[in-house]
């Protein structure tokens, strides 16, 4: 950052810290940002403080255009999450939570589901070989999906899920024959790269220098992420031409990449990240207020926080209200679910 937009950034700094109580990641539009976006935040300091900061974050770690999403969800988490140096990650991988819940719990997988309905006293969910009842269902998918499961889905429900946009999200893992990472004066585990310099890729992230375990001794484990702009003409390419364009983007970053790669995967998320814009932050509030029902909701989405804190708090959430429609007395908002700490 250039010597003004530091200053700017000690000013942006003080004046959120000065409210760091008023920015609750439960409750993004209750913020004193309000339905700001990201680049209106930002229009009133120097521009490297959005081109260097707020948009290599908001569209590596997001998917975000500054222009459509409000900057509460992300300056929430960034005053929760502290420091990058403090941040942490899953020992095991990402879904480390999720094989050990299902671990103990039945799974049932390849059984598409057509619809959702909510047959007041129950749950009803029609597959292509018959129905299944329970006492509640949680659509634990992004918002466009649960609106195409639910045809019928109540007046009060139908504006926020309706308003909760995706970008579409794609990485690709390169397995490669050494430990490489970029040129830094101590080792990161993330390179952001701003849409101002880097037109192809939006960050690198090196997973063996963030993990350990994540691959074999001697070997490194690095994962490209397209930049935004880029990720819709690519959802449909051949994996392998995807690869090597962003491969080659990386080289300028860690040189040597390309020699060393040995196996790549080519990861496509249509509804990839949720976006949190002014018209979604707007219809929240009504959401959440809405009666508990047979059919829940849970993801990342239903907090407008793109994070894993958002999708265990959305979790959290949607257990307290099943359980407390089926006679467990829990608290049904937010605002009483326990203090956690977030890890970015």
């Amino acid at each position: 950052l250039s010597a003004r937009a530091r200053r700017d950034l000690a000013a942006f700094s003080a004046w959120s810290g000065r409210r760091a109580a008023c920015f609750d990641g439960d409750r993004p539009e209750r913020t004193p940002l309000g339905a700001t976006t990201v680049r209106e935040a930002a229009a009133r300091y120097h521009r490297d403080l959005h081109d260097y900061l707020f948009q290599p974050v908001a569209g590596c770690f997001f998917g975000w255009d500054t222009g459509r999403s409000a900057a509460a969800p992300l300056v929430s988490l960034l005053l929760e999450a502290g420091s990058p140096s403090s941040w942490r990650t899953y020992r095991g991988g990402m879904d480390f939570l999720a094989r050990r819940l299902a671990a103990d719990t039945e799974v049932v997988t390849g059984h598409t589901v057509r619809e959702v309905v909510d047959a007041g006293g129950h749950a009803v969910l029609r597959c292509d070989d018959g129905e299944v009842r329970a006492r509640a269902a949680v659509l634990a998918v992004p918002a466009p999906v649960a609106v195409a499961l639910r045809p019928e889905v109540p007046a009060d429900e139908r504006p926020f899920l309706t308003a909760c946009t995706f970008t579409p999200m794609l990485k690709v893992s390169c397995l490669l024959d050494r430990p490489l990472a970029p040129a830094a004066r101590r080792p990161v585990h993330i390179l952001l790269t701003p849409d101002a310099e880097e037109q192809v890729l939006s960050g690198v992230v090196v997973d063996h220098a963030k993990d350990p375990g994540r691959a074999p001794e001697g070997r490194g484990l690095i994962t490209l992420v397209a930049a935004p702009r880029q990720v819709p003409e690519l959802l449909d390419a051949a994996p392998d031409d995807t690869a090597d364009l962003l491969v080659h983007a990386a080289e300028r970053y860690v040189p040597g990449i390309g020699a060393a790669r040995r196996h790549h995967f080519a990861h496509t998320f249509r509804h990839g990240l949720p976006e949190a814009t002014p018209a979604a932050l707007a219809e929240r509030a009504a959401f959440l207020d809405r009666p508990v029902r047979a059919v829940e909701y849970a993801g990342d989405w239903v907090m407008l926080r793109p994070a894993s804190e958002g999708a265990v708090r959305a979790g959290a959430l949607a257990a307290s209200r099943v359980l407390s429609r089926l006679g467990r007395p829990r608290p049904a908002g937010p605002d009483r679910l326990e203090k956690s700490v977030a890890t970015a």
